[in-house]
C-alpha cells in the first residue's frame, strides 16, 4: 500500500493528472501494460510537459520586451 502512495506521490509531481495515474494503476493491476508501455507514457507525458514548459517561458519572454 505504501509503494502505491509513494507512486501515485511521484505520478503527481512528474505532472500527471489524478485520472491518468487511475488509468495506469488499474491497467498494471490487470497486467494490461507492460513496463515499455508504461516507459511510453511516461516519456510522451514528459514531451507535453516540456512542451508546455516551453510555450510558457515564451509567453515570459514575450511579455518582457
Amino acid at each position: 500500500m505504501f509503494s502505491r502512495l509513494v507512486f501515485i506521490h511521484n505520478a503527481k509531481l512528474c505532472g500527471f493528472t489524478l485520472k491518468e495515474i487511475k488509468k495506469a494503476l488499474t491497467k498494471s493491476e490487470s497486467s494490461g501494460i507492460s513496463i515499455a508501455d508504461f516507459v511510453t507514457v511516461v516519456d510522451k507525458k514528459m514531451d507535453r510537459v516540456r512542451g508546455e514548459i516551453a510555450k510558457q517561458e515564451i509567453k515570459l519572454t514575450a511579455s518582457q520586451i
